[in-house]
């Protein structure tokens, strides 16, 4: 390890309080460092998951952005999953890549829309990231919010901008989605758009025919109040 990388290490462990050596990801960048003199992508997705903003600024000063670990992930992504909304400002700031794709086709928002991440989600569309990507599945990052249940993210990307109808590769839209599956509460986000009630599958099924032929009474029941209003 040179000198100065020793005195940087030393240096963020201090401006820290020292709380830096009890996180196993900072310790283990800092062994990497001793053995290697060289940061690895995955080194700086562990900053990006659980450093704080001067450990992410310490460590974009050895290594890019956009680089992708061992999963396809950039560190974007990772600061996207655990809603680390420090990290991801110093990344944007740095130049990440809003829109960087892992090995799925998923964007950061779409992971964000996966983990519920509210700050980081936020972050990444006032920047300027796109609302309606599609991943390899052609999902979009609502339908991914509703698929994983996250009311509060469906919320978010609905006040956003995003298209409420926006459906998949078999015309699934996210309201349909919501029937399958039972979810009250994104139903009841859903329905405080616009979105369409008479949209059908390909087999000619609405999201309130979905509901009744999966018993879901509740989400049933709310989506006919709707139409009859």
């Amino acid at each position: 390890m040179t000198t100065s990388l020793v005195r940087k290490f030393r240096l963020s462990v201090t401006a820290d309080g020292g709380n830096a050596l009890r996180r196993p990801a900072v310790v283990a960048i800092g062994i990497s460092l001793f053995l290697y003199g060289c940061t690895t992508p995955d080194d700086v997705n562990r900053v990006a998951r659980e450093g704080n903003r001067k450990q992410m600024e310490a460590m974009l000063a050895r290594a890019g952005a956009n680089e992708r670990g061992a999963k396809g992930h950039s560190p974007l992504h990772e600061a996207a999953l655990s809603d680390n909304v420090d990290a991801a400002e110093v990344l944007i700031a740095r130049g990440a890549k809003l829109d960087i794709r892992d090995k799925d086709g998923n964007t950061p928002v779409h992971l964000a829309a996966r983990a519920n991440s509210l700050r980081v989600a936020t972050l990444l569309l006032k920047s300027g990231a796109d609302i309606e990507a599609r991943n390899d599945a052609y999902r979009t990052p609502l339908l991914i919010a509703v698929d994983f249940d996250h009311a509060q993210a469906v919320k978010l990307l609905l006040d956003s901008g995003a298209d409420p109808d926006a459906s998949d590769e078999r015309n699934w839209t996210p309201l349909m989605f919501a029937a399958e599956y039972g979810y009250l509460d994104v139903t009841k986000v859903l329905l405080e758009t616009d979105a369409a009630l008479d949209a059908t599958t390909p087999h000619g099924r609405t999201a309130s025919d979905i509901a009744r032929d999966r018993g879901f009474d509740e989400v049933f029941l709310a989506l006919r109040k709707r139409q009859n209003k």
